[in-house]
C-alpha cells in the first residue's frame, strides 16, 4: 500500500477487478474529528444519565432523593461527564494518539456502566407497580447504559485498545455460511425497510475463517448499508472468487461513500448524513480490522447504476 496514510484508497493495481479501492486501517492524526463525534454520540447518553440523576436529587421524580439508588445514579453518571471530558481533553492535547485516552475512558467508564447497569435492572425489579412514568423514566436511563456500553465496545475495537478474541477457527464453505448469516439477519435489517438478499456467488468455497468475527464485519457493513440506503431498496451480499482472493460483498444503493469520508475512524464526522444515525460510525474500521486479521482486506467500489459495494477480499490460498 502507499505510505500516504491519510489518503483514503490506494489503487488495487495487482488485481482490479476486485473494487476500486483499498480501505486501510492507517492514520491517526484524528483528533480533532474525534473530539467532536465522541462529544455528540457519548455526550448524548451521559447528559440525559446526569439530567435525570439531577431530578430525581432535587424531588422532582418518584424516587427518594436520599435513597441509595439516587446516591449511585448521581455518583456515577458525574464520574462519566468527568472521564467524557478527560477523554476530550486529552484527544485535544495529544493529536498523534487515539488509543491511549481511550484505553484511559474504557477503564473508567466501564465498571461505572456495570454499577448503572445493575442499579437500574434492581430498580425495576422492585418497582414493578410504581406510576408508569417513574417506570418509563428509568428503562430510558437503562436503554441509555447499554448504548454507551455498545458504543465504547465499537470505539475500543476500532482504535484497537481491546484485544480481539482470536478463537473459534472453522473451515466452511463461506457461500453456504453466507446463506446462513443473511437468514439470520433478515428480520432485524427488514425492519429497517430493506431487504437482504444473497446474490450471485461462485459455488461453494471452502476455506479456513473466524466466522463469529467475519460475521461481525459483515452486519458492520450491513448496518453501513441500510443507514445509508433509500428505504425500500435491497441489500446484496455475494461470494466471488477473483484471482487470487476470495472476496464477500455488501452492496447498496445509497449515496456511496463520499470523497471527504474515509475508512478512518471518526470520519463520518465529514458527511452531515453521519448524525442522521446512532453510532460512532466505526462499521468501516471494525470491518477492515477483522479482514486485515484474517490476511484480507476492505475495500470499496462505486457500484454500476448507483450506489456502493464494500468488499472483503480474503486470501485465496486459504480456500479450496
Amino acid at each position: 500500500m502507499q505510505d500516504d496514510s491519510k489518503a483514503i484508497a490506494a489503487s488495487l493495481s495487482s488485481a482490479p477487478e476486485i473494487g476500486d479501492h483499498s480501505l486501510r486501517l492507517e492514520g491517526r492524526e484524528l483528533a480533532s474529528r474525534a473530539v467532536i463525534l465522541l462529544s455528540h454520540e457519548l455526550g448524548g447518553p451521559i447528559s440525559v444519565l446526569n439530567g435525570y440523576a439531577a431530578m430525581w436529587a432535587d424531588g422532582d421524580v418518584g424516587a427518594d432523593p436520599e435513597s441509595p439508588f439516587v446516591e449511585t445514579v448521581r455518583s456515577q453518571a458525574a464520574i462519566l461527564a468527568r472521564a467524557l471530558f478527560e477523554l476530550l481533553d486529552a484527544l485535544r492535547d495529544d493529536p498523534e494518539t487515539l488509543s491511549a485516552p481511550v484505553a484511559a475512558f474504557e477503564a473508567a467508564a466501564g465498571p461505572v456502566i456495570d454499577r448503572l447497569a445493575t442499579s437500574f435492572e434492581d430498580w425495576l425489579a422492585r418497582n414493578r407497580d410504581s406510576p408508569a412514568g417513574s417506570v418509563t423514566l428509568v428503562q430510558t436511563c437503562l436503554a441509555k447504559v447499554h448504548m454507551l456500553a455498545g458504543l465504547i465496545e465499537q470505539l475500543s475495537l476500532a482504535v484497537g485498545t481491546r484485544d480481539v478474541v482470536w478463537s473459534g477457527a472453522l473451515c466452511v464453505d463461506v457461500s453456504r455460511w453466507l446463506r446462513q448469516v443473511v437468514h439470520t439477519i433478515a428480520a432485524s435489517v427488514a425492519a429497517t425497510g430493506h431487504s437482504v438478499i444473497v446474490g450471485s456467488t461462485s459455488g461453494p468455497v471452502v476455506m479456513s475463517i473466524f466466522p463469529s468475527l467475519l460475521e461481525a464485519a459483515i452486519l458492520n457493513l450491513v448496518d453501513n448499508a441500510q443507514k445509508f440506503s433509500p428505504p425500500g431498496t435491497p441489500i446484496v451480499l455475494a461470494v466471488e472468487r477473483c484471482a487470487e482472493r476470495v472476496v464477500v460483498k455488501v452492496s447498496d444503493r445509497g449515496p456511496g461513500l463520499p470523497e471527504a469520508m474515509t475508512s478512518e475512524p471518526f470520519s463520518r464526522v465529514d458527511h452531515p448524513s453521519a448524525f442522521q444515525a446512532p453510532g460512532l460510525g466505526l462499521g468501516l474500521m471494525i470491518a477492515a480490522r477483522i479482514a486485515t486479521a484474517h490476511d484480507g482486506e476492505l475495500w470499496y467500489a462505486d457500484r454500476p447504476g448507483g450506489g456502493a459495494t464494500f468488499g472483503i477480499a480474503l486470501p485465496a490460498e486459504f480456500a479450496t
